[in-house]
């Protein structure tokens, strides 16, 4: 199977997902399946991108192979991307565009091109990068900001995001954090903001508030006693924040034993709450979990094995709990 980079509409006017990919060969397409049971194999980046629908915000799915460097859009042309991007993020600007962010490490380059309206289309690049840090490990946006973590220096940076999606005012710097952290993964809803900070080594979990000023606020919860065996850990939270009180939850999946966990989180207080379901005889092999959200409401949660391509697909209930797999 030729391995591509796709950029995918994820349809949610079904209850199927339409899969279109685009054949890297020519101008020829084929559409898989509505079951979807594989995407191509070996995806370096599953990244879940915001986009405006007709219904208001939908998740698309893009898709990156570092291997062959190749891209692509749905409903548009192939696109010859840079084989060494080690980091691709999505953001909200000003009026609800989306903007992607592409890192290359070892350049210490960086590039931010802005959506089409239809969320399916590069436009335009905004700006080109030069003489970043070639360490950053992490880039987290969320809201109008974005942290950069190097793991190597134990360095935490803020910085604003602009309205026109380019990488804004610095706000804070700090070479005192932690060398080991696996996951920073952005938690957040419209009354408050928090990061959680995930070392797998030492099992240890922390959580702190973010202030309104970009800046790291303080300490809401710290626990070493977190399985060391967490593969992901994946809020269910778009990039306007989680999509409901009932589904302020975060799905922890352990590779090594087949299992996931869903927990409730607490906003109020920054805190992990307390364990809605436990789930075994999971796959092993899954590598990515993205929580997926369309403009009609509907909730999804999308499984990615990278070695077969394997996609396994389930809704999620009102309750934060898992649905039945959608075929």
């Amino acid at each position: 199977m030729n391995r591509e980079i796709l950029l995918i509409g994820v349809n949610f006017m079904s209850t199927r997902l339409s899969w279109i990919v685009a054949l890297l060969a020519g101008a020829l397409a084929y559409s898989a399946p509505a079951t979807a049971e594989r995407l191509p194999a070996g995806l370096d980046i599953l990244e879940p991108v915001m986009a405006s629908g007709s219904n208001g915000f939908s998740h698309l799915l893009l898709r990156y192979d570092r291997q062959i460097g190749k891209g692509g859009l749905v409903r548009a042309d192939q696109y010859a991307w840079s084989r060494d991007w080690t980091q691709i993020q999505s953001y909200l600007g000003r009026g609800g565009r989306t903007f992607i962010l592409f890192y290359a490490r070892g350049r210490g380059e960086a590039l931010v091109y802005r959506l089409k309206p239809n969320g399916f289309e590069l436009e335009k690049r905004i700006h080109a990068y030069k003489g970043w840090r070639k360490t950053w490990d992490l880039i987290v946006p969320y809201r109008s900001c974005i942290l950069f973590y190097s793991r190597r220096e134990g360095i935490g940076s803020f910085y604003r995001l602009a309205d026109d999606g380019k990488v804004g005012a610095h706000v804070s710097f700090s070479k005192k954090w932690s060398k080991t952290w696996t996951s920073i993964q952005p938690v957040y809803h419209k009354s408050a903001a928090h990061l959680l900070f995930y070392d797998r080594g030492r099992g240890r979990g922390l959580i702190h508030r973010l202030k309104g000023d970009c800046k790291l606020g303080r300490k809401t919860y710290d626990s070493s006693g977190w399985r060391k065996t967490w593969r992901t850990i994946t809020p269910a939270v778009s990039s306007t924040g989680f999509v409901s009180a009932a589904k302020q939850i975060i799905i922890f999946y352990d590779a090594g034993r087949g299992e996931g966990e869903v927990y409730r989180f607490d906003l109020r207080k920054g805190r992990l709450g307390k364990r809605i379901e436990r789930r075994s005889g999971w796959r092993k092999t899954w590598d990515e979990i993205n929580y997926l959200s369309g403009d009609n409401g509907r909730k999804r949660v999308h499984f990615y094995d990278r070695e077969t391509g394997a996609v396994n697909v389930y809704r999620l209930n009102a309750d934060g709990t898992f649905g039945k797999r959608l075929e």
